[in-house]
């Protein structure tokens, strides 16, 4: 493994380059699903997620008509559909509703969060399907409308966090009047009760993310702002804890915890490499270049998922396009997505088996390759192909 000393803000940071692999892991099948008898399914706007009692259940959004929305849930071990309700949104296209999983851990219940990027947050009971939140009718409270004939609203992000034996929403979006545009991000309980308001101003953001520290026992928020710059909060004091700028071209940060070096970790398709910071001091601790250096591609590849199996190897993947000329010269476009694993204590990068997986369409909202814990066998990998086949991946000991 190469490695160089790099200049960054006047200090060196250890440059690791992708050369050759010292340490090879395998991953074996250790279940496999054929998921065709899934009605409605269209394996493009799903969720998967595990309830407070383990099971893996899958959601999934259609649309039917006139802003009505159909939400499916199956409970993926026996194929069996849950629950099938209609909801009602404001915007009709699809791609512009985001919809995820939050455990309540104070009550014990599975809640569905959805949002869409005109104005709506809804959270519902998973069992009942009782709307219990709705930013909507909260804003009626906040703003006269009746003021602003040609308001609009944008929402960027939401993010659900539990702290002190209280559950709490943080959102972000604008107001947009006259073309003018004011950025809030608001923290709010469940019971649509506005907390705090933690930044006012013109910006937008990427995304809202939140991290418990184990150590100092301490709730952050983290912000990824478009213009090139993480922040976090404190979130019991909502004050700024620390700022984090970075080059424009990393994204999708996550925090990780290994033997109380906590780090900030994001990654670069286009630089193709990982920068991982101090979240306490916001130092440069180390780099990883060269990760795909070895893949042929026209365009920069775009990153599905960075996310942690067994604590301390970290998956890459990303999403390479290639286009093959069929019978009759018809064009047919096919998706590959590549991963790469860095053992985070040893500083080296991983083989395995899953490097390379086949897909025929975008693989745009990250469910088809994720880590999951599943019972009795604990962390595994699990993926889902363009042929509607899961699989669940164990590690060969």
């Amino acid at each position: 493994m190469d490695q160089y000393k790099e200049i960054i803000n006047g200090k060196q940071i250890k440059n690791i380059i992708y050369n050759k692999t010292t340490e090879n892991i395998k991953f074996y099948k250790y279940l496999k699903k054929n998921l065709d008898d899934l009605e409605d399914i269209d394996f493009e706007n799903f969720k998967l997620f595990q309830s407070v009692s383990k099971t893996l259940y899958l959601i999934n959004i259609s649309y039917e008509c006139n802003s009505l929305y159909l939400i499916s849930i199956y409970n993926l071990l026996t194929n069996e559909k849950l629950i099938q309700v209609k909801q009602k949104l404001s915007i009709r296209e699809l791609e512009m509703i985001k919809m995820f999983h939050f455990l309540d851990k104070i009550n014990k219940k599975d809640l569905i969060i959805a949002f869409t990027y005109s104005d709506e947050v809804k959270i519902w009971d998973f069992r009942t399907w009782k709307c219990i939140f709705d930013f909507n009718n909260i804003l009626k409270n906040l703003i006269n409308f009746s003021n602003f004939k040609d308001l609009s609203i944008r929402i960027y992000d939401v993010c659900p966090l539990t702290f002190d034996n209280k559950n709490y929403i943080i959102i972000s979006f604008s107001l947009i009047f006259n073309h003018i545009e004011i950025s809030d991000i608001y923290i709010f309980d469940f019971n649509g009760n506005k907390i705090k308001e933690i930044e006012r101003g013109k910006f937008s953001i990427k995304s809202i993310n939140k991290y418990y520290d184990k150590i100092f026992k301490k709730n952050y928020i983290i912000i990824d702002y478009n213009n090139n710059c993480i922040k976090s909060y404190d979130f019991k004091e909502y004050k700024l804890y620390n700022e984090y700028v970075e080059s424009e071209n990393y994204e999708y940060k996550i925090i990780v915890n290994l033997e109380e070096k906590i780090t900030l970790i994001g990654f670069s398709g286009k630089e193709n490499k990982i920068r991982i910071w101090n979240f306490h001091t916001n130092e440069i601790l180390i780099e990883y270049s060269n990760l795909f250096e070895s893949i042929q591609y026209n365009n920069y590849p775009f990153s599905n998922n960075i996310f942690l199996w067994n604590k301390h190897y970290l998956f890459i993947t990303i999403s390479i396009k290639s286009i093959r000329h069929g019978k009759g010269g018809k064009k047919q476009e096919r998706y590959y997505k590549y991963i790469n694993m860095i053992n985070l204590k040893t500083e080296q990068f991983v083989e395995n088996n899953l490097s390379k997986l086949d897909f025929d369409k975008r693989d745009s909202n990250n469910n088809y390759l994720n880590v999951i814990k599943y019972p009795k066998i604990g962390e595994c990998i699990l993926t889902i192909t363009d042929d509607k086949e899961l699989i669940l991946w164990k590690e060969i000991k």
